[in-house]
């Protein structure tokens, strides 16, 4: 097949910018996928996010929470956190040390959730249920630390609060609610 000078004068011009443009869409591809697996967390109080017992749970936190990968933190991260990520971008957020929860009342209801054979079930607390509030947040309210646990409402319970459960029952020890009032 010969091509008429003509022709091959278009494809010389037009070549290297074709080859440019996919170059171009290749590199976004790439840089939008790392940015994608990089998590920036907001500052959440938790003053007691740099003791002892935060860094015990964090060092025995699982890269698998259910379907969700451990996700890489942006820096500077804030101390005492960590957070995955779901197959669909979904995000799981985990931050220890923070404050007792207003809603730490005697008449308050708990999820208790055993994960691990022969120790004792976590005992959370749903917090922050405002009108229109989107995410869900949940904070084990036994242990010397309070951990908050949040994430948005299409994930469910289940995967998230079991596999912070059995880190935080195999890292930190049992211990009666301090409750409001």
């Amino acid at each position: 097949m010969r091509l008429d000078n003509r022709t091959r004068l278009v494809i010389v011009a037009v070549l290297p910018f074709l080859l440019l443009a996919v170059v171009l869409v290749l590199a976004k591809r790439i840089q939008h996928d790392e940015r994608d697996d990089v998590v920036r967390l907001g500052d959440v109080p938790a003053p007691q996010a740099g003791s002892p017992d935060c860094a015990k749970l964090l060092g025995g936190l699982p890269e698998r929470l259910g379907p969700f990968s451990r996700a890489k933190l942006a820096d500077p991260a804030p101390m005492g956190v960590a957070a995955w990520r779901g197959p669909k971008g979904e995000l799981v957020e985990l931050h220890c040390g923070v404050p007792r929860p207003d809603e730490l009342r005697r008449d308050a209801t708990f999820q208790e959730v055993a994960a691990v054979q022969n120790l004792p079930a976590v005992k959370w607390l749903r917090v922050g249920e405002e009108a229109g509030r989107a995410e869900q947040t949940w904070v084990a309210v036994d242990r010397p630390v309070y951990v908050r646990l949040g994430y948005d409402p299409g994930v469910g319970t289940t995967a998230p609060v079991q596999g912070a459960s059995e880190a935080i029952a195999k890292s930190l020890p049992v211990r009666d609610p301090d409750y409001v009032g």
